[in-house]
C-alpha cells in the first residue's frame, strides 16, 4: 500500500511576469492502486495551463478505469496514449473551428503539455512520461528527461498529422528556424518491481537543474502538510526556483 503526497509552487520568473503556474498534478490512492500524474504546460503558449489541468484529471480517471477493466501495467501505456490522443482530438472538435489556421492556433495555445506519471498496482510500479521531467527512486535521482533545445516532445504534436499540417509518415516537426522536434509515438516507460521500492517521486522539469531540492522535498514526504510547507518555504521564503516546480511522492506503508 502507498501513501501519495504532492505539492506545486509558482517559480519566481512566472510570478514576476504575472504568469500562471502552468504545472498541474492529480493523485489517487486506495489499498490496491496508486496513481499520480504531473503535466507542465508549454511555457511559450498563452493558455497551456488549461490542458495541463484537464490532462491530469483525465489520466487519473482513465488509469483507474483501465485498471478496473483488467488492463495490465505492461499494456496500460499504449492504450492510455491512444485514448489521450482521442481526448485531445475531442477537445479540438468540440471547439467547432472553421479553418486550419484556427485549429493550428488552438493546438499551439491550449493543447501542449508534458506528461510525467506513476502507477503502482499489485507488485509493480510503472513510470511513464512524454516530454521533460524527473523521477526519484528510494533515495536518489533515477531519471531526468531534458529535451534538446528546450523543445519537448508534446503528445499533441500528433494532431498536426491528424489534421494534415504534416504528412502522416512525418516523425519530426520543424519550426521556422529549421529546428526539429520529435512527434512522440507513445510514452517512455519503465516498469519496476514494487518490493525493491520504498519511495518513488515524479517532478516537472522545473526541478531538473535543482537535484538538491528534490532530495529536500523527498525528506518532507511524510505528510501533505509537511511537503506543502517545505515547497512554500523553498519557493516563497528562499526564492530558489525560477521555473514552476511540482512534485509527487509515493511512500510505501506496508509490505509488497
Amino acid at each position: 500500500m502507498w501513501k501519495v503526497f504532492s505539492a506545486s509552487a509558482q517559480g519566481q520568473w512566472y510570478f514576476s511576469k504575472g504568469k500562471n503556474n502552468q504545472d498541474a498534478v492529480d493523485c489517487f490512492a486506495d489499498e490496491n492502486l496508486a496513481v499520480s500524474v504531473i503535466c507542465d504546460g508549454c511555457g511559450s503558449s498563452s493558455n497551456s495551463e488549461v490542458i495541463a489541468r484537464l490532462s491530469v484529471g483525465f489520466f487519473v480517471r482513465t488509469v483507474r478505469r483501465l485498471i478496473g477493466d483488467g488492463v495490465s501495467l505492461e499494456k496500460l501505456p499504449q492504450i492510455l496514449f491512444a485514448e489521450y490522443l482521442e481526448y485531445l482530438k475531442w477537445k479540438v472538435e468540440t471547439e467547432f473551428l472553421n479553418t486550419t489556421e484556427q485549429i493550428d492556433l488552438f493546438i499551439r495555445d491550449y493543447l501542449l503539455c508534458t506528461i510525467n506519471g506513476v502507477v503502482a498496482y499489485d507488485d509493480k510500479v510503472l513510470l511513464f512520461s512524454c516530454g521533460d521531467g524527473a523521477n526519484y527512486l528510494n533515495s536518489s535521482i533515477y531519471q531526468i528527461f531534458i529535451s534538446p533545445g528546450n523543445r519537448p516532445t508534446y503528445a499533441a504534436y500528433n494532431l498536426y498529422r491528424l489534421y494534415g499540417f504534416v504528412p502522416e509518415w512525418t516523425k519530426v516537426l520543424k519550426d521556422e528556424r529549421g529546428n526539429e522536434t520529435v512527434i512522440p509515438e507513445g510514452f517512455a516507460t519503465t516498469l519496476l518491481v514494487a518490493k525493491d521500492i520504498n519511495l518513488v517521486g515524479i517532478a516537472s522539469d522545473g526541478i531538473s537543474d535543482l537535484p538538491n531540492l528534490f532530495d529536500e522535498l523527498r525528506l518532507h514526504a511524510t505528510s501533505q502538510l509537511s511537503l506543502n510547507l517545505c515547497m512554500n518555504r523553498i519557493a516563497m521564503v528562499r526564492g530558489e526556483i525560477m521555473d514552476n516546480v511540482t512534485v509527487a511522492f509515493f511512500v510505501k506503508t506496508g509490505g509488497g
